[in-house]
């Protein structure tokens, strides 16, 4: 695809001044496309790609050798993970801004009900407990670790184009006599963005008992998934048939049947305060429900753009959590342009 770059003055404020319906329709069309075949995905977020790449050449930053060995990985198996990515003093500091604060009942607070609740209320009677996003935002060290060179330098490779941090979560999974909450403990697919990739930061230590997230390898991509697949046996005219149900939707009404194909791939991921994996969520991936304790665990999300979960660009609430917390270049500005919407 063919364009002429642009120089970056002031990165666009996406979706600022568009009339309430005009960005609904925006938003439609985004997640229509995100709902397509995965061969569909591939071909938008190509596009999309390419025209982000082209018209912000100015602040692309070429990979360092290991961020590109890291996307590799990435690309063949849909997750890399990077042991503790976080040291003990800032994980201990981050899981103090969190401890005190009032929790929202659901795993993001889009899913609760929009009610502060006592941490002790939550833990006894529900499954998850998220915090405000803009309490997430102001939690020290996050997003100095988002904006870490050598994670953007992987985003970028992965995408395809300078990255956009467009989400950020914090939340408990509770032990609830062991069984499963409605959301994300059964294998899904996140969808709200073409391609993307979720930095996932554990603040408790977690074990086999206290809900490790777990993730299968290779998921992400039919092209990987069928390469895996032939490895242990398979054969190609027989694969395309097995695994094109499980690549419908979010993935939850074939949780079981992604299991029982694709359970052999699984990595499951444990590890003290600070270990951090990043993987493309778009590949098969679940919490499993905590047995016994609980885990606090944040996310960084980095995209092609506004998508279903941004679109219209930022609140302008967040802006003085951000601003003076990121380097002061125009890529910088950038990434973090969703955070910044005045």
């Amino acid at each position: 695809m063919q364009g002429k770059a642009r120089a970056v003055n002031s990165p666009p404020k996406s979706g600022s001044g568009l009339p309430a319906e005009d960005i609904a329709i925006l938003r439609g069309f985004y997640e229509a496309m995100c709902f397509s075949e995965p061969e569909a995905r591939t071909v938008f977020a190509a596009m999309i790609g390419d025209l982000r790449r082209q018209s912000f050449a100015a602040i692309r930053e070429a990979p360092s050798e290991k961020a590109a060995g890291v996307a590799a990985t990435l690309e063949s198996e849909g997750v890399v993970d990077f042991g503790v990515l976080v040291d003990a003093p800032k994980a201990a500091a981050m899981l103090a801004h969190f401890r005190p604060a009032p929790l929202y009942a659901a795993h993001s607070i889009e899913h609760s009900d929009g009610v502060p609740r006592a941490f002790e209320d939550v833990r006894r009677d529900f499954h998850y407990g998220c915090y405000a996003r803009g309490h997430v935002l102001g939690c020290p060290h996050l997003i100095e670790i988002a904006n870490d060179p050598h994670l953007l330098q992987i985003a970028e490779t992965y995408l395809g184009c300078p990255p956009t941090i467009y989400n950020v979560n914090a939340w408990w999974s509770f032990a609830q006599s062991q069984t499963a909450a409605r959301y994300s403990q059964s294998l899904h697919r996140d969808i709200e963005e073409l391609r993307f990739l979720t930095l996932f930061i554990y603040l408790t230590p977690v074990n086999d008992r206290n809900g490790p997230h777990r993730y299968i390898k290779h998921s992400h991509n039919k092209a990987a998934l069928t390469q895996a697949l032939g490895k242990i046996g398979l054969r190609q005219e027989a694969i395309g048939p097995l695994i094109d149900p499980l690549f419908v939707g979010n993935g939850y009404d074939y949780s079981d049947k992604s299991d029982a194909l694709l359970g052999h791939l699984a990595m499951v991921w444990k590890g003290p305060p600070g270990s951090a994996i990043l993987a493309d969520t778009y590949g098969l991936h679940m919490g499993i429900p905590p047995a016994e304790g609980e885990r606090l665990m944040v996310w960084v999300r980095y995209g092609l753009g506004p998508n279903c979960s941004s679109f219209g660009g930022g609140s302008g609430t967040y802006s003085e959590l951000v601003r003076s917390r990121i380097p002061q270049t125009e890529r910088a500005r950038y990434i973090n342009r969703l955070l910044l919407t005045e």
